[in-house]
């Protein structure tokens, strides 16, 4: 059975809901985003201009999915927080504490092999609880021992605020979402804090949740549907916009203004999918969503990978830079996918998940962007 062929999914209440193929793909093209800008950036130790931003993309269109399907799939009534929370945390922590485990491993049997990762046992406890902490290697980021984790710490902070608000209408619990990461960010922009987790948690980059949960709110009443003319012109300025951000990315990117911008550009590219895909019943191809499906597992896993084929294209003639470098990033994307058939997906069956939920509900963000530095606005 084709996983975009059976995507019902339910909500917390039991009721099915609409397939999401639309959001599928959104998170297909975010998982690859993430990927392609990690495997041009471990080559060259950083990445710069367009190639930096695409990895701000990528977060920024998890985090927008992510509050739209949080909303989706509690409805416009209360929801019972327990069921809410439990669901979340059977899907995301597992695998979450499998991929730690083979970091873990791998560091202190291979420490060479890492430049930037060391094995710390309280960091390690932090990371598994979810807690932001600065690197111990000293390098001034709020980073988890499993560094690409720190998309996971908002994430969860996400989630935990979302179930406090279990009690409210959907109209409602959107505003105090807005209300609630609003006015972190804005106290983070009045007095930036040293201590890491409200340094972290005062960041913009949780602006793309409210952006999400707006729209999700908006689409529980009335379905998002864009004629020809206005679906145009959401793409038109949505590309205009990630053109001009991209062409002057390494002067702005710490500007908390680029995150807003680039969160209205990923909305514009959510209410577009939903519009064009699951408003007119299009048909996705298979092996897009497959990746959609596939993308928690290719975030968590990607890297693996592109170190590995990293190290094997320093050794290549130069002719071959870019060839190598897409081999490193189908080498990410593949190990992802691997790790989905093999270990997800067996886990998600086993906690009670058909596939095509753990593919709709589920919107972790494939880890990209560098994590706040103390005092500074979140890349």
């Amino acid at each position: 059975m084709s996983i975009g062929a059976a995507s019902e999914h339910r909500s917390a209440a039991g009721a099915a809901l609409p397939r999401l193929d639309g959001l599928q793909l959104g998170r297909a093209v975010a998982a690859c985003s993430v990927v392609i800008s990690h495997a041009f950036g471990h080559y060259n130790n950083g990445t710069h201009g367009i190639w930096t931003m695409l990895s701000g993309y990528g977060v920024t269109l998890f985090f927008v999915i992510s509050g739209y399907i949080m909303v989706l799939t509690t409805g416009r009534e209360s929801f019972s927080p327990r069921a809410f929370l439990s669901r979340r945390i059977r899907r995301i922590v597992p695998i979450y504490y499998i991929a730690n485990m083979v970091l873990a491993v791998a560091t202190l049997l291979a420490p060479w092999a890492f430049k930037r990762t060391t094995f710390d046992a309280w960091h390690v406890v932090q990371s598994l609880l979810f807690i932001p902490a600065y690197d111990p290697a000293g390098s001034g980021y709020i980073w988890p021992f499993f560094r690409l984790g720190w998309t996971l710490n908002y994430e969860m902070f996400f989630y935990l605020i979302f179930a406090s608000l279990f009690a409210l209408g959907v109209v409602q619990r959107a505003l105090s979402v807005t209300l609630v990461l609003g006015g972190l960010i804005l106290l983070g922009m009045i007095h930036p804090f040293s201590a890491a987790i409200p340094n972290f948690y005062t960041q913009v980059a949780t602006i793309g949740f409210i952006f999400g949960t707006l729209t999700g709110m908006i689409a529980l009443y009335r379905p998002i549907r864009l004629n020809g003319f206005w679906s145009w012109i959401a793409a038109l300025l949505s590309f205009a916009m990630l053109a001009v951000m991209a062409s002057m990315y390494e002067q702005i990117r710490r500007d908390p203004a680029t995150q807003l911008w680039l969160s209205i550009a990923c909305t514009l590219h959510i209410v577009l999918l939903v519009s064009l895909v699951d408003g007119r019943g299009r048909a996705v191809p298979k092996s897009l969503l497959y990746v959609g499906d596939a993308s928690y597992s290719i975030y968590l896993f990607h890297m693996f990978a592109v170190g590995a084929a990293t190290a094997v294209a320093h050794r290549l003639p130069s002719a071959l830079l870019y060839p190598a470098l897409a081999l490193s990033a189908c080498s990410g994307i593949l190990a992802g996918l691997v790790a989905y058939r093999f270990v997800e997906a067996p886990l998600n069956r086993y906690f009670r998940y058909r596939r095509p939920l753990t593919a709709a509900e589920i919107s972790a963000p494939a880890a990209a962007t560098e994590p706040p530095v103390a005092g500074t606005a979140a890349r």
